[in-house]
């Protein structure tokens, strides 16, 4: 079993999260195009919420990128969730 993240973020990541932050609105959404990841942004929650989880089974890629966004994440303070879609 791992105990610890393979990825660990660098000043670099945790600035680009922070100013990520900063540039958007309560409400506003925070697209990665290179994975077609799209996230929720609430300030008020200090929460990320995947909108596509879908893009995760169907894309290792974006599978990486989605858990790495919730360690980067995780070191600002924002908690990164998935949606779900309950199917009737």
């Amino acid at each position: 079993m791992i105990d610890k993240p393979l990825y660990k973020p660098v000043a670099k990541d945790l600035d680009w999260a922070k100013q990520m932050m900063d540039g958007l609105r309560d409400g506003g959404v925070l697209k990665f195009p290179s994975a077609q990841l799209i996230y929720h942004v609430d300030h008020e929650h200090k929460a990320l919420t995947l909108q596509n989880l879908d893009q995760t089974v169907e894309s290792f890629d974006s599978f990486v990128v989605h858990e790495q966004t919730k360690i980067v994440f995780a070191q600002i303070g924002y908690t990164v969730k998935e949606k779900y879609c309950h199917k009737h």
